[in-house]
């Protein structure tokens, strides 16, 4: 009877063919098409079942260990280099650590299976099947961009919390621009689109969310008012496209959870602290995210265009606005005065002019494309700062530093406590009381 106790219901329905076939109900080709073995395998299961009974048809490897199982020692040596190491590591990030750096070879999902009996990892939920229309990726590498500032914790407390600038090729998954900033602003995306246009050249689109550094919000915005990034990208030729959904873009979405993931821990292994630091550090990473995640576009044609000569980046990546000259040649920009210095002072009077301002703050000026000389006129009343929700903690945080209080020595005047006057033993006649020399403290 313990037999059946200890035999799984393959073994059960094989007993019970067996059974049928010695009692003579079925014959031996019937018996095999119900097992899915030959009519010789049925032969040698009758023969084990006649000689040993039920127990001889239950499966001589139960109990063994299996032939390919992972030696002990290295299943140990696995588990204690992920405990000490990579303990907040995913089992497939874990697992190229461990051959890259330890030589340590074995399957991911044995490894997980580890890490779980360990307590290192949880197991994977299964998370509830979102059906999306799908979006065929671009045929060529160039032809579209798609662009997103991921704020974190990208230091994990050993430094400022900062945003982290991708740029993401839409045909291939690579990541083609990465760079660290204070805040998600306007200078940081000029600064990184110029960049990428020296390396690869001008793609035909870039894809963005709708926030206002790429597009002009509010109740008195026209769809053909563009901003300060969408007007750098309209004067090199290249068009800004708006997303409607952050799953529009799910491209660059997704890289953003695996840079969080990934990008993370290598800045941790490399003791990268610094935002200085971490832009140094790109190059080394982009080209293990792109050799581990980019594919090869359906055509390889590359679709960038060169730049031209006419093509001024410094000029054209700068902040512009426009400005009317006043009568006495005064051009009036954020706060600031600048004289216009011209032979022929009556041709400019009330003239338009664009004032282009780059990031180092260097101030151009130009007149129907030509530059104009000026001088800096002392500055005017500051004017207040509109900054929106990304960028107000960074302003918050600068505007604490420049306003903090410089700490007193402790030799100053201040930080000196006096004592009071304490009561001496009196003469017979009079009370004397003893008071401290001030003049030793001053």
């Amino acid at each position: 009877m313990s037999e059946f106790l200890t035999m799984n219901p393959t073994e059960l329905k094989r007993l019970e063919i067996v059974q049928r076939l010695k009692a003579g109900s079925i014959d031996q080709q019937s018996a095999a098409a119900a097992l899915g073995r030959s009519e010789r395998q049925i032969r040698r299961l009758l023969r084990r079942y006649e000689r040993r009974g039920a127990k001889g048809l239950i499966s001589a490897r139960r109990g063994r260990p299996a032939p390919n199982r992972l030696p002990p020692a290295l299943r140990e040596e696995a588990v204690r280099l992920v405990a000490e190491r990579y303990a907040d590591f995913g089992a497939t990030y874990a697992n190229e650590k461990l051959r890259l750096h330890h030589g340590l070879h074995l399957s991911t999902e044995s490894l997980r299976k580890l890490l779980i009996a360990a307590g290192l990892c949880k197991p994977k939920r299964r998370r509830r099947l979102e059906l999306h229309a799908p979006r065929e990726r671009r045929e060529r590498f160039g032809e579209l961009v798609q662009i997103d500032g991921s704020h974190h914790d990208w230091f994990e407390g050993r430094g400022p919390k900062c945003c982290l600038l991708v740029f993401i090729d839409d045909a291939t998954s690579a990541l083609v621009a990465l760079r660290f900033e204070e805040a998600e602003t306007t200078w940081g995306y000029l600064t990184l689109a110029r960049e990428y246009l020296l390396e690869f050249g001008k793609p035909f689109a870039f894809y963005s969310d709708r926030h206002r550094i790429f597009r002009i919000t509010g109740p008195t915005a026209s769809p053909d008012m563009l901003s300060q990034f969408g007007r750098a990208l309209s004067e090199v030729r290249i068009e800004l496209i708006c997303a409607n959904s952050p799953q529009a873009k799910g491209r660059v979405e997704r890289a953003n959870g695996t840079l969080q993931n990934r990008l993370i821990k290598e800045m941790r292994l490399h003791n990268v602290c610094t935002i200085e630091a971490a832009n140094a550090f790109v190059p080394i990473f982009l080209a293990y995210y792109n050799e581990r995640y980019a594919r090869a576009p359906r055509h390889l044609q590359d679709a960038h265009r060169p730049l031209t000569p006419e093509d001024d980046l410094d000029r054209i990546f700068a902040l512009k606005a426009e400005r009317r000259i006043s009568k006495h040649l005064i051009v009036h920009y954020e706060g600031r005065l600048y004289q216009i210095e011209s032979k022929t002072p009556r041709r400019l009077q009330f003239a338009s002019v664009d004032v282009r301002e780059e990031r180092d703050g260097t101030i151009r000026i130009e007149h129907v494309g030509r530059p104009l000389t000026f001088r800096k006129l002392p500055d005017a009343q500051p004017v207040a700062a509109i900054v929106d929700a990304k960028g107000l903690n960074s302003t918050v945080d600068a505007a604490r530093k420049a306003t903090a209080p410089h700490p007193q020595p402790l030799s100053h005047p201040w930080k000196q406590t006096f004592s009071t006057p304490t009561k001496r033993s009196p003469d017979a006649d009079t009370l004397a009381w003893e008071t401290p020399d001030i003049t030793a403290l001053g």
